[in-house]
């Protein structure tokens, strides 16, 4: 697995490299990967920290997994990736707890996974 992050304003970046944009936003994405809007407003509002929002996120992951373990797969096994959000680079982002999840999964697996970083 190849695997890319990425601010949804620089999406014409990962289309210009061939990488399939993942967008992961609870406005607008992929409800297998995309957190709650609970989760976003509490975090925002400072009701959570990064803690709390990463525990909330891996356990909706987990969740997710169990429900939907096609769509994971047929992720794993598809073209390289860009998962998106709104968030800004370098900020505490779930895009960056998930691309930690695939990397975790493929390990166990033993499926080999290139995590390329930040498309800036």
């Amino acid at each position: 697995m190849e695997i890319y992050t990425i601010q949804m304003a620089q999406w014409r970046k990962a289309k210009s490299m061939g990488v399939k944009l993942l967008d992961t936003t609870v406005k607008s994405g992929d409800p297998v990967f995309s957190p709650t809007w609970e989760m976003v407003r509490d975090y925002k509002a400072g009701k959570i920290d990064t803690v709390e929002y990463e525990r909330q996120y891996r356990k909706l992951m987990v969740s997710s997994f169990t429900q939907n373990p096609e769509h994971w797969r047929s992720i794993i096994r598809g073209e390289p990736v860009a998962i998106a959000c709104y968030c800004k680079a370098g900020k505490f982002c779930h895009r960056h707890l998930l691309a930690g999840m695939f990397e975790s999964i493929c390990q166990k697996r033993n499926i080999d996974f290139t995590h390329h970083g930040e498309i800036l």
